[in-house]
């Protein structure tokens, strides 16, 4: 019941293409046919492996893990024998101690090509058909191998194959969106592939540059939280000194992320909008800026739709405010897409600390350092050699 390999199995009598990416598939064969559990076993590990021999003994094993048949091997060439009538007999062939396959197409060989030419396309610098590339092979990837036989030992290796490849393109496409300029693909793919992964620091690090690069400086933060806080309960560690690099970058560059200053107490800022209809308004908030001097300030809210002048209003107010005398500080808040609240305050803040000397940041923070510096993060770095020890009525500065 055996047949030896040789040259005359050589020509295939039609083409096999075969799917195991999201589940098996044989192009042109029904499922129906394929019906046999330990059939379509068989025909997983072949097209795995094709081209290359596979024991009888691995075979067996995969078909009959609990208990084997009386005559495993003769029950294993029945179960080869009817998948060559569905196939082609020429498809499986004996010898060597095992089967191998021979098929046209599997779309896991595909994938892996995919994944090269997104690899090779991103160190060229040639960004965009590198995403496009890494595109095709996710596509291809996108329902994992073989999920039907997530339990299955014969299969691990190739699987855990494709997964850290999948994650590895994942990374590759994020890196070519962002440098290519398309900050939101960079986002969505590194945010999946930090999803898929608590503890792919790469991937989190790219989510954050990529973040940055769109001015949501807070969306990238709350990743970090996200990470920060899955480790520590996981595994008892804090993120990679990679990591905590671009966590204190964000928090660095939350002072300019918006292109303009987020703080200033000499004049030099943009000149503002012309407001159209907005002057009582305005009057009334240089009668707040007023009282808040006389020590009765109060919150001010501003309210409406996009496009009405809000921001115009708020940057007017703020020119008059450092013209008389006032600190100015500002802030951007974007979507925040589960971010952390109050950021665009951390922001502001942060810039204006880092502004400061050492004495004026100690002056302000006074016995708040402990609580404001993990926030501030960056903004307290120059000063990082200043201890603070402030009472109520004094104030002094240790050197570290």
């Amino acid at each position: 019941m055996t047949e030896p390999i040789g040259p005359q199995d050589a020509q295939p009598s039609r083409e096999l293409r075969v799917r195991v990416l999201g589940g098996l598939t044989v192009e042109g064969v029904p499922a129906r046919l394929l019906a046999s559990r330990k059939a379509r076993t068989v025909l997983k590990m072949l097209a795995l492996h094709h081209d290359h021999v596979v024991s009888v003994d691995r075979l067996v094993d995969a078909c009959w893990p609990d208990t084997l048949p009386s005559h495993p091997a003769d029950q294993l060439s029945v179960l080869v024998s009817r998948l060559r009538t569905i196939i082609g007999r020429d498809r499986i062939l004996f010898g060597e101690g095992g089967y191998r396959m021979h098929l046209d197409w599997l779309d896991v060989d595909q994938f892996h090509v995919l994944a090269l030419t997104a690899r090779d396309a991103n160190a060229d610098q040639r960004h965009a058909d590198a995403v496009a590339a890494a595109r095709g092979a996710l596509a291809l990837a996108g329902g994992g191998l073989l999920p039907e036989d997530l339990d299955a030992s014969w299969a691990d290796l190739n699987r855990t194959e494709v997964d850290r490849s999948v994650a590895r393109t994942r990374r590759v496409a994020a890196a070519a969106a962002r440098a290519g300029g398309r900050v939101d693909d960079a986002i969505e793919l590194a945010g999946t592939a930090k999803a898929a992964d608590l503890y792919d620091e790469e991937a989190l690090r790219m989510l954050m540059l990529a973040h940055q690069g769109s001015g949501s400086n807070g969306a990238g933060l709350a990743a970090y939280a996200q990470v920060r806080t899955h480790l520590a309960e996981e595994l008892g560690v804090e993120p990679s000194r990679e990591t905590e690099a671009v966590y204190l970058a964000l928090l660095q560059n939350g002072a300019v992320a918006n292109g303009r200053p987020v703080a200033n107490t000499t004049g030099e800022m943009e000149d503002p909008p012309i407001l159209v209809g907005r002057q009582a308004e305005l009057a009334r908030m240089l009668d707040e800026l007023a009282r808040a001097r006389l020590g009765h300030g109060r919150l001010v809210v501003i309210e409406g739709e996009p496009g009405i002048g809000t921001s115009a209003l708020l940057l007017a107010f703020g020119r008059h405010a450092v013209e008389r005398g006032a600190t100015w500080l500002y802030g951007v808040c974007k979507p925040l897409f589960g971010g952390l609240p109050m950021q665009g305050v951390v922001d502001a803040f942060g810039g204006y600390v880092s502004s400061l000397s050492p004495i004026e940041s100690a002056a302000l923070l006074a016995g708040e350092h402990a609580v404001l510096g993990p926030l501030l993060g960056s903004s307290l770095q120059a000063h990082s050699e200043t201890w603070i020890d402030a009472g109520p009525n004094n104030l002094r500065l240790l050197q570290a």
